[in-house]
């Protein structure tokens, strides 16, 4: 029984011993906050099942007025009626103005080439890319590496025309094959309607 009784002693002592929980104070250090506020508009298609349907095209208006399109790709969850959820917005990628209207510009150079064929000895190759600046790094003095949030692709040789738009941040990539006329037309479509309706928005 003292035996019984020294061990419920020595649990009950051991059980409201006091215990370390650390902490350490970082208020010294300084901090910062930052809050972004985002109006976003999503471009329609319509009713169209074709590429545009494998990436969506939106319309943004940061804090201070800052427009600019994102490429978002088709979500594996998409629920399709809600652009919001049929698009993965947290795997989008940015395109300024002025590099959608050098991307439109490309597009539309594609579109002009595209019922052409070159003979066997001759190609035309188009390629446009958009990178973040801390995606474009100096490698070496004649060296400098991009790493590319959205490239586009144009190839003509004796086989015919045809394009690729590729998109995404770090080792994810999305690749949208525009293997006709209409899926580049396409693109052109939303890089104008998009530029169009940023025109209208304004940051409320």
């Amino acid at each position: 029984m003292k035996r019984l009784l020294l061990l419920m002693s020595l649990f009950f002592i051991c059980a409201c011993a006091q215990k370390l929980n650390p902490y350490h104070s970082t208020a010294s250090i300084p901090h910062y906050s930052e809050t972004t506020k985002t109006s976003i508009r999503y471009i329609s298609r319509g009713d169209s099942k074709s590429k545009s349907m494998e990436y969506g095209v939106f319309a943004c208006v940061d804090s201070l007025n800052l427009k600019y399109l994102i490429f978002a790709p088709r979500s594996p969850h998409r629920v399709t009626n809600n652009p919001y959820s049929y698009y993965w917005m947290k795997r989008s990628v940015c395109l300024k103005i002025q590099d959608a209207k050098e991307l439109l510009r490309v597009a539309k150079n594609s579109v002009d080439y595209w019922d052409l064929k070159k003979p066997v000895s001759d190609a035309l190759y188009y390629e446009f890319k958009s990178a973040p600046e801390q995606e474009i790094k100096q490698i070496s003095q004649n060296v400098v590496e991009w790493t590319p949030s959205i490239k586009y692709w144009y190839q003509l040789n004796t086989s015919g025309s045809i394009a690729y738009l590729i998109f995404g941040e770090n080792t994810v990539r999305y690749v949208v094959e525009l293997e006709r006329l209409e899926n580049v037309q396409e693109l052109i479509y939303l890089l104008e309607a998009g530029m169009k309706e940023l025109d209208l928005m304004v940051d409320q």
